[in-house]
C-alpha cells in the first residue's frame, strides 16, 4: 500500500546565522524550512533509513547544483562534496506522515456536527463558508472544493 509522506528539512540554527551574515539573496531560502513529499510503499525494497538517505542526498545535490556558481556559496561551503555528512552538518530531516487533510478534518467536523462550535470564527467570510457547508449536509461534497465566493 502506498501512503504520502512528508519530509521537513530544517536548517541548523548556526547555519541560519552564517547564511544571514553572508548577505547572499541566492542563499536565503536555505535558511528557511523546506517541505518535500513523496509516496512510500509498504512493499518497497528501500528501508526507511534508505529513503531518508535518498532525500538527504537529493536535497544536497539540488543545493550544490543550483548554487555552486555563487561566490557566497563558495565562501560558505569550501570544498563541498555531495554526502549525507554535508546535509547533516547544515540541516535536520524529520518525517511527517500525512495524518489528515484540511478537507478530511472539515468533513469529519461537519459529520459530527462539531463545526457549529467554531462559530463565530472571527471571520465573517469563514463563517459564511462553514454555514454553507453545514446547510449542504454533514460532510457531503467538501473534497477540497472550497468556494471562491460565498453563495447567498
Amino acid at each position: 500500500m502506498k501512503h504520502k509522506i512528508f519530509f521537513l528539512i530544517m536548517p541548523e540554527p548556526g547555519f541560519v546565522e552564517r547564511i544571514e551574515r553572508s548577505g547572499s539573496e541566492l542563499l536565503l531560502d536555505l535558511a528557511r524550512p523546506t517541505l518535500w513529499s513523496g509516496d512510500e510503499s509498504d512493499r518497497s525494497v528501500l528501508q526507511r533509513s534508505d529513503m531518508d538517505t535518498l532525500v538527504k542526498l537529493l536535497f544536497a545535490d539540488l543545493v550544490i547544483r543550483e548554487r555552486s556558481g555563487d561566490v557566497a556559496f563558495k565562501d560558505l561551503f569550501k570544498n563541498v562534496t555531495l554526502t549525507t555528512d554535508f546535509f547533516d552538518a547544515h540541516w535536520v530531516l524529520s518525517r511527517i506522515p500525512l495524518d489528515m487533510t484540511i478537507e478530511d478534518a472539515l468533513e469529519d467536523s461537519l459529520r459530527s456536527e462539531s463545526v457549529s462550535s467554531m462559530l463565530p470564527s472571527g471571520s465573517s467570510r469563514l463563517d459564511d463558508v462553514l454555514l454553507e457547508y453545514q446547510a449542504k449536509g454533514k460532510g457531503k461534497g467538501v473534497g477540497g472544493n472550497f468556494p471562491t465566493h460565498p453563495q447567498h
